[in-house]
């Protein structure tokens, strides 16, 4: 009888089903776009002192959100001034946010979590650049509220390396963390006069550490009983 109570116990002892979801506020950078219409090819280029809906932005460079089918500009426009041909698209959803102008800006988000678990990030990152000079994202992820936590993850991608006019997809091995909050930093460096930098579909799935069901627990405590009858005998 005992070993029955611990055999179905130890099979009865299996964790609640739990399942990933992104929990990135606006992930896809959507946004009301509002184009510059004095250079609208670098599109929304107020957005800086807007702000974007879930995130916190810092950093002395400039950037845009672009809109539809361009790259910060209406049908038709160039890419920047001087130079037309192919758009790019958002890589999802409506827009995506871009570098404008030389300098760095950092985005930022804290996320309450429940707990341990682990994490798959991904994101696009894309470029049109006709000229020289340096374009690079970093991404950060902390366990913890904020950027004074444990680094979990840290990449920076030299985006004039990438292919130019496309996106390409940066992902990340599963991540596990132990805190109970994620801060996420992503900062861009534009030093590039004659090109810009884009990110979209920011996405950050996390799934909670398994949880055993309440019935599981019960039968975990009449194992141990188990075993403890066992040793008295």
């Amino acid at each position: 009888m005992k070993k029955i109570l611990l055999s179905a116990a130890v099979t009865a002892a299996t964790a609640s089903s739990v399942s990933a979801a992104n929990v990135i506020v606006n992930s896809n950078f959507d946004d009301t776009v509002v184009v510059d219409s004095a250079n609208p090819a670098w599109g929304d280029t107020a957005a800086f002192a807007n702000g974007i809906t879930g995130w916190t932005i810092s950093g002395a460079g400039a950037y845009g959100m672009a809109a539809g089918d361009t790259f910060g500009a209406p049908d038709g426009a160039p890419y920047f001034v001087g130079n037309t041909g192919t758009q790019l698209l958002a890589a999802s959803g409506d827009t995506f946010i871009s570098s404008t102008a030389n300098g760095s800006v950092t985005l930022s988000q804290s996320i309450a979590v429940a707990g341990a678990g682990s994490f798959d990030l991904s994101y696009d990152l894309g470029q049109i650049t006709f000229g020289t000079g340096i374009l690079t994202a970093q991404v950060q992820v902390f366990d913890g509220a904020t950027n004074a936590a444990a680094s979990l993850y840290n990449v920076t991608t030299d985006i004039d390396a990438l292919a130019n006019i496309t996106w390409d997809n940066i992902t990340s091995s599963t991540i596990a963390n132990t805190g109970s909050d994620l801060f996420v930093e992503i900062t861009f460096v534009d030093t590039n006069a004659n090109g810009q930098l884009a990110i979209d579909t920011f996405s950050l799935d996390y799934t909670a550490a398994p949880i055993p069901e309440p019935s599981s627990t019960a039968l975990l405590g009449l194992g141990g009983l188990a075993l403890i009858l066992r040793r008295r005998k």
